[in-house]
C-alpha cells in the first residue's frame, strides 16, 4: 500500500527556494565582501573610504526595508555596518591628520 505524500511535507521544505529578495541579499553580501577587499587594498584612498561609508549605509537601509527580521540576528547588519562605518571614519581622521 503506497503512502500519500503531502505537498508540504518536510522533505519538500528541505529544498532551497530562492526568491528575488534572497538573490538580491546574497548578491549584496558578495558585493560587500569584494568591496571590503578593495578597501583593504586601497585603504589610503579617501574616495574609496567615502564610497565604503555610503555603500554600508545603503546596504543597511536596503536590509532594513526589504528583510528587517535579520536586524535582530547575531552579527546583524546594524552591528557590523555601524562598526565598519565608525572604523572608516577613524581611518579618514587618521589620514587627514597625516596630511595636515
Amino acid at each position: 500500500m503506497a503512502t500519500k505524500r503531502h505537498k508540504n511535507s518536510p522533505k519538500d521544505k528541505a529544498c532551497l527556494h530562492f526568491t528575488l529578495l534572497d538573490s538580491l541579499l546574497v548578491s549584496a553580501g558578495v558585493a560587500k565582501v569584494v568591496f571590503g577587499l578593495c578597501v583593504f587594498i586601497y585603504f589610503r584612498v579617501r574616495w574609496v573610504i567615502y564610497l565604503n561609508i555610503l555603500a554600508l549605509t545603503g546596504l543597511l537601509m536596503l536590509v532594513a526595508l526589504l528583510y528587517p527580521v535579520v536586524l535582530i540576528d547575531a552579527f546583524n547588519p546594524v552591528t557590523t555596518n555601524i562598526t565598519l562605518i565608525a572604523l572608516s571614519l577613524i581611518l579618514l581622521n587618521s589620514l587627514n591628520q597625516k596630511k595636515g
